[in-house]
C-alpha cells in the first residue's frame, strides 16, 4: 500500500472533516423536520395507508409496539402544519386526548415533539412543569407561527373541560368513554373536521367497536385498519418472540393482533387466513354443490358450497342482502346462484313455520318462487361443534411435494364479502353457555348461522366419474340411470 506524502494526509483530514461536517448538517437538518425521512426506505404499509385515507372517522387497531401512536402523532402534526407527502392537508388547529396527564408526557406528547418541524413553533403553554423543558413537562398548548394550536386533554379532566370550542381535528390516543368522545363529536361538528382513534382494544366490545369496527350506521366516512407486530418493519423478530412469550392466548388477540374480544372470548379461535382462505380454483364439473341460508326480514345471508372428492368444502359465493321480503329473497338467490346445479338449499326449521294471517310459511313462499328448502337443524350447540370440526386445522402432506402443511376441511375463497371474514372471526362464545356462540351483537350471527345450518348436515364426498371399461368383446355398457342414494335430507322438504 502506497505511503502517503504529508500534504497527501493533509488533505485526506480535510476532506474527512467535510464528510463528519456534512454528515452533522444532515442529522441536524433531520431532527429539525423528520417528517421528511418518515417512512421512507423502510415503510410501514398499515400507516401510509392510514395517511392517504382521507375519511372523517379513522382507527388503527393495533397492538403494542404496531407503530399506531406513531402514525396518529405524524397525522396530527400534518394536520397543524397543513403539510403532508400522502393526501393535500388544509392547516387547522386540533386536540391530542390521552388517557391521563402522565401517559400524554410519556406517550402522545414525546411522539408530537419528535415529529413537530421545530421551526413551526412559536410559543407553549405548561400545564405542568417548565416552558423551557416541554418534553419533560405536561403540555396544555402548542402554538405555531402559522396561528394553529395543537391542544391537548386528558380523560381524567373530565368532560366539561371538552365543551365550548370548535377544532379542526381530534386524535384519541387510546379508547375514551363515550361521553367525552361525545362531547368531542360536537367539536368537529360545525368544521366538519377529522377524528382518529389510535388504541389497543383492551376493554372488550365497547361504543368503539360498534361505532368504528361495525360501522352500524354504514357511514361511508369510517374506516379503520388492524395492525400486528409483524406490520411493524422496524420491529424486530427476537423482540416479538419475547413478547410471545410473556402473554396468554387471550391476551395476544388484543395485544398482538388488535382485536376486540370480550371475557368470554372469540368463537371459532382456530381461523387462521393462512389455513382457511385459499385461492380460487376452477370447480370440477361432478362436484356437487350445496346453498345454506340464513333468512329475516332484517338481513339474507346465503352461502354456495362445493364438495371434493375427499370431503373437504369449499364456500365459493356469498350473497349478504339486507330488508328483503321472501320473495325478493328468493328471486336475489337464483340470479345470484346463475346456472350452478344446486343439490339441495338447507335452512333453518323456523322458515317452516306458518302465519296466522296467511296460513302460508317462508317455506311455502320459497318453494312458490322456485326454491324448495331442506330443514337444517336448529340445535345449536351440536351445530357448533360441528363448525369446529369442519374448521379444525390439521396436519397432512402435500401430495406433490411431500411436505407437511396445514389444511381444515372447510376453507373460503379469496375474495369473498370481507364482512363475512369480520362476522367469523369476531363474533364471541356466549357468555351463558360454554358450547355456543353469542347472539348479539345480531348483525355479526347471520353469516355464522349460514355456515352453520350448512355444518350440520351430512354430507359424502363428490364421486369423481371413472373412464368406462369395455367388457369381453370390447363394447362399453351404457351407464344406467338410478334414482340414487335416498338420504335423510329427502324425507325433510316438509311438503
Amino acid at each position: 500500500m502506497k505511503k502517503l506524502t504529508p500534504e497527501e494526509q493533509q488533505k485526506a483530514k480535510q476532506l474527512e472533516k467535510e464528510i463528519i461536517d456534512i454528515e452533522k448538517a444532515i442529522d441536524k437538518k433531520l431532527k429539525e423536520n423528520r417528517l421528511e425521512i418518515y417512512n421512507v426506505g423502510k415503510v410501514h404499509k398499515t400507516q401510509i395507508a392510514f395517511h392517504k385515507s382521507d375519511k372523517r372517522k379513522k382507527a388503527m387497531f393495533g397492538g403494542n409496539r404496531t407503530g399506531k401512536t406513531v402514525g396518529g402523532a405524524v397525522e396530527a402534526v400534518s394536520h397543524a402544519i397543513g403539510y403532508s407527502r400522502f393526501r393535500k392537508i388544509k392547516p387547522s388547529s386540533g386536540w391530542v386526548v390521552s388517557l391521563t396527564n402522565e401517559v400524554q408526557r410519556d406517550v402522545a406528547q414525546k411522539e408530537i415533539l419528535k415529529w413537530l418541524p421545530k421551526k413551526e413553533i412559536k410559543n407553549y403553554v405548561i400545564r405542568h412543569g417548565r416552558k423551557d423543558d416541554p418534553e419533560n413537562s405536561i403540555i396544555d398548548k402548542i402554538i405555531l407561527k402559522n396561528g394553529c394550536t395543537i391542544g391537548f386533554k386528558t380523560c381524567e379532566q373530565g368532560r366539561e373541560s371538552f365543551q365550548g370550542t370548535s377544532q379542526g381535528w381530534i386524535w384519541f390516543d387510546e379508547e375514551p368513554p363515550e361521553e367525552i368522545y361525545k362531547e368531542c363529536l360536537m367539536r368537529i361538528m360545525d368544521t366538519r373536521g377529522y377524528m382518529w382513534f389510535t388504541m389497543t382494544p383492551l376493554k372488550g366490545l365497547t361504543f368503539v367497536y360498534n361505532l368504528i369496527y361495525l360501522n352500524e350506521a354504514d357511514d361511508p366516512n369510517v374506516e379503520y385498519w388492524m395492525m400486528e407486530w409483524e406490520d411493524n418493519p422496524w420491529l424486530l423478530q427476537e423482540e416479538i418472540d419475547e413478547m410471545i412469550r410473556n402473554m396468554s392466548e387471550e391476551e395476544r388477540e388484543a395485544r398482538q393482533y388488535g382485536k376486540f374480544t370480550s371475557l368470554c372470548g372469540f368463537a371459532f379461535p382456530e381461523l387462521k387466513k393462512e389455513i382457511h382462505i385459499r385461492e380460487i380454483e376452477p370447480i370440477p364439473e361432478y362436484c356437487k354443490k350445496y346453498v345454506a341460508l340464513d333468512y329475516g326480514l332484517d338481513a339474507l345471508a346465503a352461502g354456495w358450497f362445493w364438495i371434493d372428492k375427499f370431503g373437504y368444502a369449499r364456500l365459493y359465493k356469498i350473497l349478504y342482502k339486507k330488508n328483503l321480503i321472501i320473495s325478493e329473497a328468493a328471486k336475489e338467490i337464483l340470479k345470484y346462484n346463475g346456472t350452478d346445479n344446486i343439490e339441495h338449499y338447507y335452512a333453518p326449521p323456523d322458515l317452516w313455520a306458518r302465519r296466522n294471517d296467511t296460513g302460508k310459511s317462508a317455506f311455502d313462499i320459497f318453494r312458490e318462487n322456485g326454491i324448495v328448502l331442506i330443514k337444517s337443524s336448529n340445535d345449536r350447540e351440536s351445530g357448533w361443534m360441528n363448525v369446529h370440526e369442519w374448521l379444525r386445522p390439521f396436519e397432512t402432506r402435500d401430495e406433490q411435494t411431500g411436505e407437511l402443511i396445514k389444511k381444515a376441511r372447510l376453507t373460503f375463497d379469496e375474495g369473498l364479502d370481507p364482512y363475512f371474514w369480520k362476522c367469523m372471526t369476531n363474533i364471541q362464545k356466549s357468555d351463558k353457555k360454554p358450547n355456543d356462540v353469542a347472539t348479539t351483537p345480531h348483525e355479526l350471527t347471520h353469516l355464522p348461522d349460514m355456515v352453520r345450518y350448512f355444518c350440520v348436515k351430512r354430507k359424502s364426498p363428490s364421486t369423481e366419474p371413472q373412464p368406462k371399461q369395455p367388457d369381453q368383446f370390447g363394447l362399453y355398457q351404457e351407464e344406467s340411470e338410478g334414482f340414487g342414494e335416498i338420504t335423510e335430507d329427502y324425507v325433510n322438504y316438509g311438503i
